[in-house]
Order: structure tokens, then sequence, then C-alpha cells
């Protein structure tokens, strides 16, 4: 059957808007239904075919207009799936999440206006609550394509930027300290911001190479609490200066070849 000929079984023009074609639709398709006895062929507009051959030739006719609608954006419908869901990245910060916020996403969608279809800019307020993390997806029911069918939702994934300081590991906050090469071998004071900008002391005992230290109730807020902010020590090795390495690698040697063994019988 031709496009011509199915605009014709449902009674429109062919610059007929997809309201008008979904009206003329559920307007006979009740009265040419199988189970229909209110079948009249002259009250149709086409009058030459039976009921079974008019059932059949409507929903042929909205089968193929729905892919191929009249519609000027070149937008395609379908009337027996539901609207299609619309999908977007919204960055956001660590500090975003754990402050919780509200961020605007700007996108286009389908408005259906006087039964056309136009793609028009919206703007969305999309809140974030601290209990998020990366990789959540937030779904706004409505928000995205309209259509004479009902409007499709918008799915936003959140997606954080990578943070200069901390990792995240579920409700955890993970950050490694350099410490220089004196505090370790000598201990002493080094000093941690957490992520509301708190300042901690943190005691690093001699001679530790590789050692973590756990603060409770420092990490990202959680339903239950908030999580851990885990600090891992990191070593900084210092670059000698020429003139003094010939009396470092000397005290090095030293130190490394010292008997300690020894020294404790002798005490």
């Amino acid at each position: 059957m031709s496009a011509a000929n199915h605009y014709a079984v449902l009674g429109v023009s062919e610059d007929a808007p997809l309201a008008e074609l979904i009206a003329a639709y559920r307007a006979l398709a009740p009265k040419c239904h199988p189970n229909s006895t209110d079948y009249v062929p002259e009250s149709f507009p086409v009058t030459h075919l039976t009921q079974q051959q008019y059932w059949q030739a409507l929903g042929e006719a909205m089968e193929v207009l729905m892919e191929h609608p009249a519609d000027p954006n070149g937008n395609r419908w379908y009337i027996h799936s539901p609207p299609t869901v619309q999908q977007f990245v919204l960055v956001v910060t660590l500090e975003d999440i754990f402050a919780g916020t509200t961020k605007t996403l700007t996108y286009y969608r389908m408005r259906q206006i006087e039964g056309r279809s136009h793609s028009m800019k919206e703007t969305l307020d999309v809140p974030i609550n601290q209990y998020m993390r990366h990789g959540m997806w937030i779904t706004i029911r409505g928000a995205g394509h309209e259509t004479e069918l009902g409007n499709s939702d918008v799915m936003v994934q959140l997606c954080q930027t990578p943070h200069p300081i901390f990792t995240v590991s579920g409700n955890d906050l993970i950050c490694r300290k350099a410490v220089p090469l004196s505090i370790a071998l000598f201990g002493g004071y080094v000093k941690v911001q957490t992520i509301d900008l708190k300042t901690i002391s943190i005691f690093v005992p001699p001679n530790e190479v590789s050692h973590q230290f756990l603060f409770e109730g420092e990490g990202l807020p959680a339903p239950e609490g908030r999580g851990t902010m885990q600090v891992n020590i990191q070593i900084t090795i210092p670059k000698v200066p020429a003139h003094l390495q010939d009396d470092a690698r000397r005290i090095i040697r030293e130190i490394e070849s010292y008997d300690w063994e020894r020294a404790l019988e002798e005490q």
C-alpha cells in the first residue's frame, strides 16, 4: 500500500501532524476492530474494504506513518514503544558531593507545539545529595521528549572529576602525605587537611617506611555516618647537592653498616 493510501485509510491529508494521525486512528480503530459489531463501510474514509481488511489496513498505515510521519524536523516516532529515555552525563566535583548542591543541566528535547514537534533548549536543576557517588544514575520523570504518547524520562549519570588530594573508596577518602626523610628517620609531626578543610596533626614514629593513619568520621557522609579518611605516608627522598654528596654517602654507609646487635650487647 502506498503512503497516499495509508493517509486515505486514516482519512487525513498527507501533511497531517502526528496528533491528527493518532486522533484518526483512535477514532476508527474501535469501529473496525474484529470484535466490533458497529462496522458500517460507508462511514469510513475508504468504503470498499471489509471489516477485517480495514483493521489490517489501519494497523499497517499507523506502523508505516509512525515511522515516517510528516514532521519537518525529521523526527521518528513509534506508536508501539514508549518515548525514548534521554541520557546525559553531569560533571561534579568531590566537594559538590560532600556538601550537596544543585547543578544545572542544559539540553535539548522535543516539544509538541500545535501538533508538531520542535527541538527546544531546556534547563533542568538536578539536586545532588551527600549520599550520591560517581557513576550513579539520577532519573527525572517526564523531563524528556514530549509526545502525544507521553513524556520520556531524563537519566543523568554523575561523573566526578579527579580530586587533587583524595581518591574515593565507597564512603572512605584516601590520600597520600609526603613526609620528609628526616621525619621518616627520626620521627616528627606532619599536617593533613580534611575534605571539610580542617587541619589534623599526625605524629609519624621514627623509622616508619610504610604506615597508614585512619581517621574515623572524616570521610564522605552516608546514612550510617561518615566514612573514614585514610592517610598513607610517602617518604620524600631529597636531592643531595653536589658539595654534600661525599659526606652524605659516608654517613649513610656508616648508618647502614652499624652493628646494632653488638651495640646492644655492650650496653
